[in-house]
């Protein structure tokens, strides 16, 4: 089956963000889901609403920045503009046009869910979506009460970083814990236990790691006697090309320059695991004699047997 394919790939619900990443009303997160341009949005009344991330006129892009903030969304092509709920309040020389109506141009909306602890996910099928129940969302339930609470969080940085590889890749977890020890390992002082709190675990013989992910490629991870925690994500572009987004939260506040050392480390750390994979998925490839550029539902099978290797 295609990655791209519009009746499988879209009745799945995937996380994309938190809250706190939108600070404002207006602020908005733009993202490319399978081919799909997306954008998620705080509206004046609070909520996060996702919409196609194309005008209703000639779909044009409407946020052409990956983040920003506006209370109003401009399209360059021919100035047609929405607000935070997708309503179309401007359509230049249109007023006079006989039978336009404004309310029946407002953007594609994107079913989206929030979480009780602000974790936001979309589904992209156009009928309603099958309902998240309990146990869908009970490991990420799990982490949020414990690691992710709404109250006083703070998002610190974050990054879209693309690769040349199948999104299905990424799937293993042996690379979140590469990414977490490369972490750790280039600022301890940050996102490593002291040195104190790692003699109380020796003894204790108890190591408190909490991490969690959720279908399909979402992984999250509180480090271990901080504040912080991240989401990464992979996801998918075409069948050889991924988008990973990083996103590192903080529950107490966190300094200028901290926050900069954060956000370098990150982004060293990612840049180097998608390296990684990259060169995993060409030697898999070229070590079972399959075109880079394959599509299908082969893919699925030929991971499994990868990441075994």
């Amino acid at each position: 089956m295609n990655i791209l394919d519009r009746t499988n790939k879209t009745k799945t619900w995937i996380y994309l963000a938190h809250t706190a990443q939108f600070n404002k009303p207006g602020a908005y997160q733009s993202f490319d889901l399978a081919g799909f341009p997306v954008f998620l949005i705080r509206g004046k009344d609070d909520k996060i609403r996702a919409f196609h991330n194309v005008c209703r006129h000639r779909a044009y892009t409407i946020t052409r920045k990956e983040t920003g903030a506006s209370t109003v969304l401009g399209c360059r092509y021919h100035g047609w503009s929405y607000d935070t709920t997708g309503r179309l309040v401007k359509a230049p020389q249109f007023d006079d046009v006989p039978g336009f109506d404004k309310s029946q141009n407002s953007l594609f909306e994107v079913h989206t869910h929030t979480t009780d602890h602000g974790m936001v996910l979309v589904n992209l099928k156009a009928e309603e979506p099958t309902y998240l129940g309990e146990e869908q969302l009970s490991s990420l339930n799990d982490f949020a009460r414990k690691s992710a609470p709404r109250k006083n969080l703070s998002w610190v940085a974050g990054r879209t970083v693309p690769g040349d590889f199948n999104w299905k890749m990424a799937t293993n977890s042996s690379y979140l814990d590469l990414f977490t020890r490369e972490l750790e390992s280039q600022a301890p002082g940050i996102f490593g236990p002291s040195p104190v709190m790692k003699v109380i675990r020796r003894i204790m013989g108890s190591e408190p790691v909490d991490d969690s992910s959720f279908f399909p490629a979402t992984f999250f991870y509180q480090f271990v006697d901080t504040e912080l925690w991240f989401a990464l994500s992979f996801l998918p572009a075409t069948e050889t090309k991924t988008q990973s987004r990083y996103d590192i939260f903080s529950r107490s506040p966190v300094s200028e320059i901290a926050a900069e050392t954060i956000s370098k480390t990150f982004e060293s750390v990612s840049n180097s695991l998608i390296g990684q994979i990259e060169q995993q998925y060409r030697e898999c490839c070229k070590a079972q004699s399959i075109p880079i550029e394959f599509i299908g539902q082969s893919m699925q099978s030929f991971q499994l047997r990868a990441i075994s290797v």
